[in-house]
């Protein structure tokens, strides 16, 4: 895959990660004096979903080359979003509430990391045993 071509799946991936992100915004809107739910909800939906990815480019041989620009950096990159995560956190830390800022940096963090942990995991197991049997029929 040459770079240009990388930079047009990148491209078309954001664009519609960036779409759905837009979309659960305009049904769930945050206020600045509201726990931000949403951005919790889409980054962490998005690290399971990067878990998910990540195991498949790691571990199954037949994965296409544009998974990762086109899906990873792309879709979820469009679709995940750390600056949001970042400017709610210090409003609530301007607003005084210091409990709720910390409260939501430590579960994103933990749960985002958790997130992709847990897509490994599920991967692992959903994948791995077809591997192996097929491994051993092909001996």
């Amino acid at each position: 895959m040459t770079r240009r071509h990388a930079y047009l799946l990148v491209c078309t991936g954001s664009a519609f990660g960036a779409l759905a992100r837009a979309g659960i915004d305009g049904v769930f809107p945050v206020e600045v004096a509201e726990f931000p739910w949403a951005t919790l909800g889409i980054n962490v939906g998005g690290a399971l979903l990067m878990g998910f990815l990540s195991w498949a480019v790691l571990h199954l041989s037949g994965t296409p080359t544009w998974a990762r620009p086109l899906l990873g950096i792309g879709v979820l990159g469009g679709f995940t979003t750390y600056s949001a995560f970042a400017v709610q956190s210090v409003q609530m830390l301007d607003a005084g509430r210091l409990a709720e800022a910390f409260a939501y940096i430590s579960v994103s963090f933990v749960a985002g990391v958790g997130a992709v942990r847990l897509g490994h995991v599920l991967m692992g197991r959903w994948f791995l045993p077809t591997v192996t049997a097929d491994t051993e029929v092909a001996t």
